[in-house]
């Protein structure tokens, strides 16, 4: 069976990260940098499953390992994020915060539970406080065995030098429009005028164009917001500062 990796677009990483895993030489932690949308977090499961899979090839999509991945319900598998827990006293978090870093550290320094390697994603590694990030240093200094840490962040320049230094980078670059189209095509039941206006207005982010052909309200509120800046453009000074505030 052949592997199942459903990064689209992406060819070149892949073709490095399925070449690493073969030789048993992965990182022990990746930037993950690119748009909104590019396909970070698939990049990332499909390097989750790809290392706790027990089939032939790897990842299969068919082991149990596979499929409690696929289901969120693995034991070694953690996403960190803004919107994971609450911060202290039940307020809405804003950043990745000190006391979601201290948690991740305590499970990283443990064994596996069911699979080979703990994997602990970090989604939005821009967003992290300079406590958080000063923190997690410490951890990408000392890197814990059977640990891998994935960071993903849409730019570079959010996140504190010293740990994109010690990081493993892969930018994840926009996707052709043609393939775009083509994904389209094979996934959605879309006229071929929908599928080519998606993929010309997705700008190569292949998540975002498969939001769109599954809520068409994205385009009609993208139509909205360009109809409003028109006619601000169109007007006077007033108009012009009442659209920008």
């Amino acid at each position: 069976m052949a592997d199942m990796w459903r990064t689209i677009g992406q060819d070149r990483v892949v073709t490095t990260l399925r070449q690493a895993l073969g030789k048993g030489g992965l990182a022990h932690a990746y930037l993950v940098v690119g748009p909104a949308h590019i396909g970070k977090m698939t990049l990332a499961l499909d390097l989750v499953r790809a290392v706790n899979c027990t089939g032939a090839e790897r990842p299969c999509g068919v082991c149990e390992q596979c499929r409690r991945i696929d289901e969120r319900l693995h034991a070694d598998v953690r996403i960190v994020s803004v919107e994971s827990g609450q911060a202290p006293g039940g307020r809405r978090r804003t950043a990745i915060g000190i006391d979601q870093i201290r948690e991740i550290q305590r499970e990283a320094s443990l064994k596996p539970y069911e699979g080979s390697s703990r994997v602990l994603i970090f989604d939005g590694a821009g967003r992290m406080t300079e406590e958080a990030a000063n923190s997690l240093l410490k951890t990408l200094e000392e890197p814990p065995d059977q640990a891998i840490l994935l960071l993903l962040a849409h730019d570079e320049s959010a996140v504190l030098p010293t740990i994109v230094s010690r990081c493993h980078r892969i930018d994840l670059r926009p996707v052709a429009s043609a393939q775009v189209y083509a994904e389209l095509e094979d996934r959605f039941a879309l006229d071929t005028a929908s599928s080519m206006e998606i993929a010309r207005v997705s700008a190569g982010r292949v998540g975002w164009a498969f939001r769109a052909a599954a809520s068409p309200e994205l385009l009609e509120e993208r139509s909205k917001r360009l109809d409003r800046f028109e006619s601000a453009m169109e007007g006077g000074i007033e108009p012009r500062f009442a659209f920008a505030a």
